[in-house]
């Protein structure tokens, strides 16, 4: 399975260990409706948890998701929905990486699965806001499904590449 992934994609044997599946920024980009999603590199969790709830109460931003990754945390506030102009203010008012506060082309991208071998996106816990609000929820819901549904196709990759490399020794 892995094998023909990779002929369908067209990848060469070198792009194999930099594949990555991301999830954007994008909810409906007629209308420049974006979730926020923030990216944190070598951090402690206590410096994430801290500035997450300063975000929460300085923006009013609703419930948020973090995850944690061999680098950092990846924080997702799945039920907010903001201008990508209000999404980079979030973003330069925090903590998170330079290089993710600086990219972007009109939407960010948060990596889920891909690029290591083993998953390492796990989920960590769910910072509660007074100011959650659900005008946004059904979209909300679907990019959160979409996160899922990557982590889990990077899970199914990852065991048709070992089954692959078994089957070839």
């Amino acid at each position: 399975m892995w094998d023909l992934f990779k002929r369908k994609k067209g990848m060469k044997k070198a792009e194999d260990s930099n594949l990555a599946i991301g999830v954007t920024s994008f909810l409906n980009k007629a209308r420049d409706e974006h979730i926020v999603i923030l990216d944190y590199d070598d951090v402690t969790l206590n410096k994430v948890l801290i500035d997450v709830k300063q975000l929460i109460e300085v923006w009013k931003l609703g419930h948020a998701e973090i995850y944690g990754s061999n680098r950092g945390y990846h924080v997702f506030f799945w039920w907010d929905c903001v201008p990508f102009t209000k999404l980079q203010l979030i973003a330069y008012s925090s903590f998170c990486d330079k290089r993710f506060k600086d990219a972007g082309y009109g939407y960010k991208t948060i990596r889920v699965a891909g690029k290591y071998k083993k998953p390492d996106v796990t989920f960590i816990k769910t910072v509660k806001s007074k100011y959650y609000q659900s005008n946004n929820k059904v979209m909300g819901d679907l990019k959160r499904q979409e996160h899922g549904k990557f982590q889990e196709l990077h899970r199914i990759l990852n065991k048709a590449r070992l089954k692959e490399n078994t089957n070839n020794r």
